[in-house]
């Protein structure tokens, strides 16, 4: 398979072109509510573009989009990705996973008729991650494979049959992948792909997981405890405990999480409120209000928090203190993954559509 790369300049030159939606836009906003808990951190003063434009004022641009049904109806969207190179992870109804860029389509994996045979409908696929050339999945029926740019998986770990993986997570030094499922604990097990590193699962205290993400030298793991959000973290070299926990003060359970690269800063949204805490769990900020975010994403160095809210907005937070940034209405958003180079927020939409947003001042 050869890879076609998105050009940054041509993204740029594409900004006006694109910077209309390709939907009627939602009706204009209440205004949110944040709460900052913490002093504001001194964040890493070297910021990637999107964060420097954000935090200067500027706006979130449509700059490119391509669409997942381009010979075939694939369904809803469950899950998105985004690797170092701007390729692009689709997981969908029908069981498939499509590689795109925003130059156009690049294959098409099919789990569910590989690992299941062709008789079984496709095994939807609600966990998604981009590690080097693989493509790492966690399907409803409870495996976790890593897809190599052959088509030709490997399965890296999973639990009983049709227990559903819930969250993936990647540690690309170590090259290392966690996974959680629905039952109670989460069952999280970390595995390496380059060494015969197995742990877990690890004891965490919470009723049901969600989210999972690396972050400087320790595993992330957020969902809710009685009910009411929670999160935990275990340093990899030490697992057999938790380093570290958070009962945020919203209301609902943490329904996903993300990190910036260092680890900074912490990012997460519940069924209605956006928050962030730092490397040591400690909160920052929480944003509520008219809001019904369903994925979050944090810029490299923990400037700016990217959250994709259900009522039809992509929202910008500042991740020192939650002040909002900026927003522009996207259909029916899914899931929003920040590219590596920090210079787009790629946004999958229910109806197929991935979208493309760049800052522009």
């Amino acid at each position: 398979m050869t890879y076609r790369h998105a050009s940054l300049a041509a993204l740029v030159l594409a900004l006006t072109a694109c910077a209309s939606s390709h939907d009627a836009p939602p009706l204009e906003p209440e205004p949110l509510t944040v709460v900052t808990v913490a002093s504001p951190p001194e964040l890493p003063p070297v910021m990637t573009s999107l964060e420097s434009c954000l935090l200067a004022g500027g706006a979130l641009v449509e700059a490119g989009a391509v669409h997942n049904d381009d010979t075939r109806p694939h369904g809803a969207i469950w899950s998105l990705a985004v690797a170092a190179d701007r390729r692009i992870a689709v997981a969908a109804d029908d069981g498939s996973i499509k590689l795109w860029t925003l130059d156009g389509f690049l294959g098409e994996l099919e789990p569910g008729a590989f690992l299941y045979g062709a008789e079984v409908e496709g095994a939807q696929v609600p966990a998604l991650a981009f590690l080097d050339d693989m493509v790492i999945a966690g399907d409803v029926r409870g495996v976790v494979s890593a897809w190599q740019e052959d088509g030709f998986p490997r399965i890296v770990g999973g639990t009983d049959p049709d227990v559903r993986i819930v969250a993936v997570a990647v540690e690309p030094t170590r090259r290392w992948v966690a996974h959680a499922d629905e039952t109670e604990g989460g069952r999280v097990m970390v595995r390496g792909l380059s060494d015969p590193v197995t742990f877990g699962p690890l004891p965490t205290t919470l009723d049901e997981v969600s989210g999972l993400a690396f972050a400087d030298g320790g595993l992330l793991v957020a969902g809710s405890v009685a009910g009411r959000p929670a999160l935990e973290r275990f340093a990899l070299d030490a697992p057999e405990r938790v380093a570290a926990q958070l009962a945020p003060s919203a209301a609902m359970p943490v329904a996903a999480i993300a990190a910036s690269r260092g680890g900074e800063t912490v990012a997460f949204v519940t069924a209605d409120a956006v928050g962030a805490a730092d490397a040591a769990l400690g909160e920052r900020w929480l944003a509520a209000g008219a809001l019904v975010p369903v994925s979050v994403d944090v810029t490299a160095m923990g400037g700016a928090v990217l959250a994709a809210d259900a009522g039809g907005w992509l929202r910008a937070f500042a991740g020192a203190d939650g002040r909002p940034l900026a927003r522009v209405s996207v259909a029916a958003p899914v899931a929003v993954r920040v590219d590596t180079a920090g210079d787009l927020a790629i946004v999958a939409s229910e109806d197929g559509w991935i979208r493309a947003f760049a800052c522009a001042r």
